[in-house]
């Protein structure tokens, strides 16, 4: 055999061997992927039905007064803007001075009484005058003992209203609260300015409305999601309160033929609802939060095919970035093919609905 045929038949044997083997890589990498790409059904857990509310950041008790010439002059204001105030201090004294004159008026009566009392006594005791005797003596002791009574008399009644005015006096007004003060000018009218003295509790809620759709969906207790418009930071809480008086009146005539799809707008009624927040760092009076409110039955029925069983647990197959992952649950009671899972899922979790033998944690799905 000549050379050229020995070189070309090594060329054509290189050839098919490159084939072969090209064959047989691709041959594997399609059974591969025929293996890492499986079929399966998906379930998601559903969410719950929500009713949203929008709030706004307040304290949860607030005491407003403002100061009242009517009350008398104003004695003293014992507080600060943005000082700290305890429940029962006090905030404003004032002083009726027309009862200060009359305090005055019966103070001078009440020294002239006893002025002339010590007189009286004074004679009574003279030496001219406790040297009589006989009947004539017993008509000025008499005389003088009845004195002293009607002296005794009218001081003791001058002292009691000067003691009644005293408790009419001053007028204090005190603090119903725990909190912070803030003091801003007013105008009372007829040209006169005031102080307006407003006391907030340390803790806040987040208030806002319903309406009479959502009413009956929601009950005091319900936890909540918060979440801060400012700077998306989330809080929980629970709803503290839900009023039965509207802050809007409802519906009537064309209103109503509006709702029920006579026009473009409607109007229900809105009710007033607050809520508890769990965790008060960074609130800030007037921040407006989105409020979620989760309703309905909470509870997780997911397909009793999608569990699995080993060494007596009781698993699914999450599926997190189209990849399997072998994830533990509890269960409760099964009800027309469906499994109650009482701890290991939440809303929204995505899993194989039909678990089979070949599937396996790692698995890659469609």
């Amino acid at each position: 055999m000549s050379r050229k045929k020995k070189i070309a038949l090594i060329i054509i044997g290189i050839a098919i061997l490159a084939l072969a083997i090209t064959a047989i890589f691709f041959g594997r990498k399609n059974k591969k992927e025929e293996i890492k790409e499986k079929n399966i059904e998906r379930y998601v857990v559903p969410s719950r039905d929500n009713v949203f509310v929008n709030g706004i950041i307040s304290p949860r008790t607030e005491q407003v007064l403002s100061t009242d010439p009517s009350k008398g002059k104003i004695e003293k204001i014992h507080i600060e803007d943005g000082s700290e105030v305890k429940k029962g201090a006090p905030l404003i004294t004032y002083r009726r001075e027309e009862i200060t004159e009359q305090i005055s008026e019966l103070k001078n009566q009440l020294e002239e009484l006893k002025d002339s009392k010590k007189k009286e006594e004074a004679i009574r005791n003279q030496p001219e005058t406790t040297a009589i005797e006989g009947e004539e003596s017993q008509i000025l002791e008499s005389n003088f003992a009845s004195q002293m009574t009607d002296y005794d008399s009218q001081i003791k009644k001058v002292e009691r209203e000067i003691s009644n005015l005293k408790n009419k006096e001053y007028t204090i007004e005190y603090s119903n609260l725990d909190g912070i003060v803030s003091v801003e000018k007013v105008s009372l009218g007829e040209g006169l300015q005031g102080d307006r003295i407003i006391v907030q509790s340390h803790d806040f809620v987040a208030t806002g409305t319903i309406n009479e759709v959502d009413l009956f969906k929601l009950k005091e207790g319900m936890s909540v999601e918060m979440t801060l418009v400012a700077n998306e930071r989330k809080k929980t809480g629970k709803i503290e309160s839900i009023s039965q008086r509207p802050s809007s009146e409802g519906m009537s005539g064309e209103g109503m033929a509006e709702a029920f799809g006579g026009g473009n707008e409607s109007t229900f009624s809105e009710y007033p609802i607050k809520f508890s927040i769990d965790n008060q760092e960074g609130l800030i009076q007037g921040f407006h939060v989105q409020v979620k409110i989760p309703y309905g039955k909470n509870s997780i029925m997911i397909p009793d095919t999608a569990i699995f069983k080993e060494n007596n647990k009781t698993f699914v197959f999450l599926i997190k970035d189209n990849i399997l992952k072998k994830h533990e649950i509890e269960t409760g009671k099964k009800e027309d093919g469906n499994v109650l899972v009482t701890k290991g899922l939440k809303e929204n979790d995505e899993l194989v609905a039909d678990v089979t033998e070949d599937l396996k944690e790692g698995d890659a799905v469609e």
